[in-house]
């Protein structure tokens, strides 16, 4: 958890995972865990429904940051929830 200058927006970030298909197991996606990009969205302090493990769909302008690549206020889907694949 990051701790916000009062004087600062506020902001929500998650870094996503990506992942171009699904892994025979969840110990075989921990070994690989592929490229991570991280989603920022400005004004917000959380976004409902996006937690660990959700699945998303999302686009935006990509722009590295810290050498992340970084999408600010990105267009999104929630695809699958955890409880939702077992």
């Amino acid at each position: 958890m990051r701790i916000l200058p009062r004087s600062s927006a506020p902001q929500f970030d998650a870094t996503i995972a990506l992942h171009t298909q699904r892994a025979a197991s969840p110990a075989a996606e921990a070994a690989s865990p592929g490229t991570r990009v991280r989603l920022v969205w400005i004004g917000q302090r959380r976004i409902p429904g996006i937690d660990p493990g959700v699945d998303l769909a999302f686009e935006g302008m990509v722009s590295l940051i810290d050498g992340i690549p970084t999408i600010h206020n990105p267009r999104y889907e929630i695809v699958c929830r955890p409880e939702e694949s077992l």
